[in-house]
């Protein structure tokens, strides 16, 4: 066997019976959890199902560092990839052994690792957009707002009161930036944060924009019946109050 090559032995199948689709799904999995760029799939060992991959030096150096780094302290990536590639293992009710070079790991995707719990921070930042919406619950106990940002994101906030909701409720389609208690949950999916908690402290109104802009992008958006409204700018001091 050369050393610069992977080979993934399924213990299952060969060439000839095993489907592409879910070969496919193995090696995906496979890539993933290596987690290096220069990998090339080479061939398929006969009378077995057997991919074998080629690397470089460091690649086969990257791929010792992986394997010998305890599974739990990997990436948030690498760990879902183990268990997706685990999963497929239990479905297919077999193993794989992972060959690097001459050196063979038996049953390495063996178990399922515990996923990671998000982490939580809690801080104080602002939000810019165009105030959309000023509701209540039907027991008029708890409020909220929804701002539209440049991004056409729509972020939902907690108002404490009913006079401050009140006050908002006159800056309905105005721009803001708000300032308030966040709450940012770690989005382990796509790596990335978002907002799960903001709480409404104050706020500072910003200069009018031009209505016609702001109900084009409120048209893009869903449930916004604006195109059916033909004085927007009455309608909008109606419900400014």
């Amino acid at each position: 066997m050369k050393k610069d090559e992977i080979r993934l032995h399924i213990n299952k199948g060969s060439p000839e019976t095993f489907p592409l689709d879910r070969l496919i799904d193995y090696l995906d999995c496979l890539r993933k959890f290596i987690n290096y760029e220069d990998l090339h799939l080479t061939y398929i060992e006969n009378g077995s199902t057997t991919p074998v991959i080629s690397t470089d030096t460091l690649g086969i150096k990257h791929v010792h560092g992986v394997l010998n780094t305890p599974v739990e302290e990997l990436s948030k990536a690498q760990i879902k990839a183990y268990n997706q590639l685990n999963n497929l293992l239990i479905e297919d009710e077999t193993s794989v052994d992972l060959i690097i070079g001459d050196v063979t790991f038996e049953c390495y995707f063996n178990r399922q690792i515990s996923p990671q719990l998000p982490e939580i921070v809690l801080g104080h930042s602002s939000i810019q957009g165009t105030l959309i919406e000023v509701s209540s619950t039907k027991e008029l106990q708890r409020f909220k707002l929804k701002i539209l940002t440049s991004q056409n994101e729509t972020i939902t906030g907690e108002i404490e009161n009913k006079q401050t909701a009140q006050q908002l409720g006159k800056l309905i389609l105005k721009d803001i930036l708000i300032h308030g208690q966040v709450e940012w949950e770690e989005d382990l999916t796509n790596n990335d944060w978002k907002i799960t908690k903001f709480v409404v402290e104050n706020w500072d109104e910003l200069e009018e924009n031009n209505l016609k802009l702001l109900t084009d992008t409120l048209r893009k958006t869903t449930n916004n019946p604006w195109d059916q409204i033909d004085d927007v700018p009455n309608f909008i001091a109606k419900i400014r109050g």
